[in-house]
């Protein structure tokens, strides 16, 4: 009924400077059944019409 994930991402991936404020946040996965049963899509928040829905994702808040 549920899925966990931890993971790092070192700040020099986004340049210089720490990231700062609120971002738009969103995990999804897609995941192959069986040969013939298709693909399963699972999202972190709920979105309305597929993974570019950025207006649904939820916040990722950074913190000094």
């Amino acid at each position: 009924d549920a899925w966990t994930l931890e993971f790092a991402i070192p700040f020099s991936v986004f340049g210089d400077e720490k990231p700062t404020g609120t971002w738009g946040f969103n995990v999804t996965r897609n995941r192959r059944l069986r040969k013939g049963d298709g693909m399963r899509w699972c999202t972190w928040t709920p979105l309305n019409w597929g993974f570019q829905d950025a207006r649904n994702f939820g916040k990722l808040i950074f913190k000094p």
